[in-house]
């Protein structure tokens, strides 16, 4: 299944396309994929599997911000309710200071599963040094090659943790899209805890 359907950042409404495979034209989007199945560790018989989301954020704006939140897999504005925003190479939380959202993140060395261990500590959150230097929690998601000039994502899984304690884990699987345009995340996001 390869239907997508886009979500455009407009000023709090979105617009979809007739057919799911036809995408809608806007200057920044998040597309989504139909769900697919996480790899699971742990089958069971009764409970149904979850499934892990594909999306693309288009963040080729050299001066703006494409708001994602993961509660619901789609783009928002910064006066929405955002968990990341995406900036080029930059990737923000909504926490610390760059937002009021409460969200924390960790870059965990594991294979994203609905059964992943969730740890009670390493947290981050994006900060500013006393010198005005920014870190973001999402600091060292990649790794850049001087040869070519490309970055390729740092190996692991992200926890994202929400104010309400729900867990989403992220994978970033390319920071290019199947043309080769930089700046076109493409991600796995998989709900792994509910609200606490």
């Amino acid at each position: 299944m390869n239907r997508h359907l886009m979500l455009p950042l407009a000023l709090l409404s979105f617009a979809c396309a007739e057919d799911p495979s036809t995408p809608v034209e806007t200057d920044t989007a998040v597309e989504t994929d139909t769900a697919v199945e996480a790899d699971t560790a742990v089958e069971s018989d009764t409970a149904a599997p979850a499934e892990a989301l594909a999306l693309s954020v288009d963040a080729t704006d050299e001066a703006g911000w494409s708001h994602l939140d993961l509660a619901t897999g789609t783009a928002t504005d910064a006066a929405g309710d955002w968990t990341l925003a995406f900036q080029r190479a930059t990737v923000k939380i909504n926490g610390g200071v760059s937002g009021e959202g409460g969200v924390r993140a960790q870059l965990v060395d594991a294979s994203l599963s609905e059964d992943m261990t969730i740890p009670s500590d390493g947290w981050k959150e994006d900060t500013t040094g006393d010198d005005g230097t920014e870190f973001w929690a999402f600091d060292g998601w990649y790794i850049y090659d001087s040869t070519n000039h490309t970055l390729s994502p740092t190996p692991g899984t992200w926890l994202v943790e929400l104010a309400d304690g729900s867990v989403h884990g992220v994978v970033i699987d390319s920071y290019y899209d199947e043309h080769g345009t930089s700046a076109v995340y493409q991600l796995t996001t998989l709900a792994l805890r509910s609200a606490q």
